[in-house]
């Protein structure tokens, strides 16, 4: 095996001993299988980032070159977005600051990859347990798919965001107003229309727009 080259063949989790394997139930209509939870948390954010065009745990492996010895490595996300491709190695933050972690070799592994076309970085649970976005993106993982939508209540919020931003409480009728509400989570959880989860809670103070679907 040469640096650069990919593997025969993609690891297969299932015959993996040990090791806290995860399904994450994607929208994408694709069970994945991941290495760990917070591999699978990370799923979160990939499935509901606009940006991400696919993505798949545990790709095929390529080899590096490290200390004189070719070595096989095998990233745990390669993630095709609107800016190109990159890999991401997640791993808990206390971790990646033990002697258990080789920087060296994992700078080896970015350079190659670098010469594949792709980036490498480290995702920490920093990034993925974040607030409040963790919490909203659980939240509309819930209703996403949920239950068919009446078309009246489409067309009456597409007339009400055509004339701007609302907030999520004008939207909703009175009488009506919890099945209304999870029908808008669902209708951003599918992105028909968005709002700032990243900053904000999910709620019916939270200010949504026509979104890109």
């Amino acid at each position: 095996m040469r640096p650069g080259q990919y593997a025969d063949k993609k690891r297969d989790l299932r015959k993996q001993k040990g090791k806290s394997i995860t399904t994450f139930p994607s929208k994408r209509k694709i069970p994945f299988l991941t290495e760990s939870p917070l591999e699978a948390d990370f799923c979160y954010h990939l499935d509901y980032d606009l940006d991400v065009i696919s993505y798949e745990p545990q790709p095929l492996g390529f080899y590096y070159l490290f200390e004189g010895k070719v070595c096989l490595y095998t990233p745990d996300f390669l993630v095709h977005d609107k800016t190109g491709f990159h890999y991401y190695e997640v791993k808990y933050k206390k971790y990646t600051q033990s002697k258990y972690f080789s920087s060296g070799r994992f700078d080896a592994c970015v350079e190659q990859a670098r010469a594949l076309g792709k980036s490498l970085s480290i995702i920490t649970e920093d990034y993925i347990y974040q607030k409040p976005k963790y919490n909203n993106l659980n939240v509309l993982h819930q209703y996403f798919g949920m239950q068919d939508i009446p078309s009246e209540f489409i067309n009456k919020l597409k007339t009400e965001l055509l004339s701007g931003n609302k907030k999520i409480e004008s939207l909703l009728d009175i009488e009506d107003r919890g099945c209304q509400l999870g029908y808008i989570y669902q209708l951003i959880a599918e992105g028909f229309i968005k709002t700032d989860i990243q900053n904000k809670e999910l709620s019916i103070d939270a200010v949504v727009s026509m979104g890109g679907v």
